[in-house]
This record gives C-alpha cells, sequence and structure tokens, in this order.
C-alpha cells in the first residue's frame, strides 16, 4: 500500500509540474530586435532596437487585458533616447495560452501595413489565439481556416539568464518560439510572426534591399535581460553576450520635432543619436 501511495505522489507531482507555465507578460516585459540588411550595393547594415512593451492594464469585455505597444524610438534634443507607444494590442494570458483582442489587433497590423488576412485563429469570445504554449509534438498549431497546416515538430528544452528551463517549439514553417517569451526568428515582429514577411513600414523607404533578417534579440522583465541571442543561427545556444553593438548600428534620423525620418535625409539639420547634426 505504501508503495503504491508513493507512485501515485510521484506520479501527481510529476502531472503538476508539467503543467506548470511561465509567464509571458507580467514584469513590464520588453522584446528587442536585431535586423540586419543585404543592400543591391553590397553594403551591409545591422540595428538593434526596441520593438515591444507591455505597460499598464485595462478592462474590456469583462476581461483584463495588458496594453502591449510597439514602440516607435525617438531621440530628444539633450540626448537622451525615448519610445513613443504606438499601435495598442490587448493582450491577456490564460492556462498557457496567450490570447489578443481581434478588434485592436486587426488595427494594429493594418496600421503597422500587414493587408493579408489575419493569419491567426479567431475565437467566438472575439479574440485571436496568439501563443499556445501548451501544445505537444505532433499537434496541429492554432491558425485562421486558410492558413496551411503547420505543425509543431520537436520541441527542446531551453534554460534562459533567469534559470528557467522553458520550451522550444519548433514548428513545420522553421518557426521556432520560446515558452514564455514568443517567436524569436521570424521575418516579421512579435506579435506578426505568423506573416511571411514584415512590410516596409521597417525599412528605408529608399534603400534598394536585397534581403534581411529580422529576429528576437532581447527579452526582458523588470528591466532584466532573460534572454539575448545576437545570432539568427543559434537558437538552441542562448547565452549573455556582451557586447558593445554601437558601431553596428545604422544612422537613424529624426526632425527637430522627434519624428523618425522614412528616408534618407536631405539638406538641413536633424537629432542622430541624440546629437544635432548637419546635413549638407
Amino acid at each position: 500500500m505504501k508503495k503504491i501511495t508513493t507512485i501515485l505522489f510521484l506520479l501527481l507531482n510529476f502531472i503538476t509540474i508539467d503543467s506548470q507555465t511561465v509567464e509571458m507578460l507580467s514584469g513590464d516585459p520588453e522584446w528587442y530586435y536585431w535586423m540586419t540588411y543585404d543592400l543591391h550595393d553590397g553594403m551591409v547594415s545591422h540595428d538593434y532596437f526596441l520593438a515591444y512593451g507591455v505597460h499598464g492594464t485595462m478592462e474590456l469585455n469583462g476581461r483584463c487585458y495588458h496594453t502591449m505597444y510597439w514602440l516607435n524610438r525617438a531621440y530628444i534634443d539633450w540626448g537622451g533616447e525615448v519610445y513613443a507607444p504606438e499601435f495598442p494590442v490587448y493582450v491577456r494570458e490564460a492556462n498557457g495560452i496567450v490570447y489578443a483582442d481581434y478588434e485592436s489587433y486587426a488595427n494594429a497590423a493594418k496600421e503597422q501595413g500587414y493587408n493579408e488576412p489575419c493569419p491567426y485563429k479567431k475565437t467566438d469570445d472575439g479574440e485571436i489565439i496568439l501563443y499556445d504554449f501548451t501544445l505537444k509534438a505532433g499537434d496541429k498549431y492554432p491558425t485562421a481556416p486558410e492558413v496551411d497546416p503547420i505543425f509543431v515538430n520537436d520541441i527542446k528544452a531551453i534554460t534562459t539568464l533567469d534559470g528557467i528551463e522553458r520550451k522550444l517549439f519548433c514548428l513545420s514553417n522553421g518557426l521556432d518560439i520560446l515558452e514564455g517569451i514568443g517567436c524569436i526568428n521570424s521575418r516579421a515582429l512579435l506579435v506578426h510572426y505568423l506573416y511571411s514577411t514584415a512590410p516596409r513600414y521597417y525599412l528605408w523607404s529608399d534603400w534598394d534591399v536585397n534581403s534581411y533578417v529580422l529576429f528576437l534579440c532581447e527579452y526582458k522583465r523588470n528591466n532584466n535581460s532573460i534572454y539575448y541571442n545576437n545570432s539568427p543561427n543559434t537558437t538552441t545556444s542562448i547565452e549573455r553576450i556582451h557586447k558593445d553593438m554601437n558601431y553596428l548600428h545604422r544612422p537613424i534620423y529624426f526632425d527637430l520635432q522627434g519624428r523618425r525620418l522614412t528616408q534618407k535625409p536631405t539638406k538641413g539639420v536633424y537629432i542622430q543619436d541624440g546629437k544635432k547634426v548637419v546635413v549638407k
């Protein structure tokens, strides 16, 4: 009898551990991205930037949502760096699944240039399933009916900088999704990862871009780095790389009102790296 009780205890303990989920939206998380451009003229340019952050909550349709913003980078005159929150998406998580309010998501996607039909599975409650961290190997990934089927090919274990072992979902379409963090190797951003490409919204409008790589570089919670990886080819080796990346940043210009330029600057005075510069 004692032996049977011990076995039942161990089995229940295993089930409890297996069912634990890692939160994605608490602790004021921030997602930083790395983009590398391969230009037709042979030049290669890089950029490291804060893309998304979660700040504040709100009640909507009887549910409590976190507000996730696209953070548009701007520089202020005395050398500081600020991020203007834009395109809010209302997100929540429950039992290992991250949901987004469909209306707020659709508005944000449209504003950011994603004109294709929404690829995410829509629920009867007016939400989409943004991430599902409860899936098993072989499961079909939740997508809209018109999207070609995507499956979980494999699940690996990754220990992040906070010491937590997380599931790395390897999907049949080549995407890797890290539990409690999100997609780490998409050509689109955090909430748009099922789209095949990112629109030119993220690129210089007049650059002759041959190809580009865009992937998640860093994830922070409470201003602590949880995940860091500055190479798209090492998704199974997660380690903190202390490296000054400033020399890799491509020039980013803002006018004197703090608005980011969408093309190369003409003659005039602009803000670059927090300083006034004169373009002749």
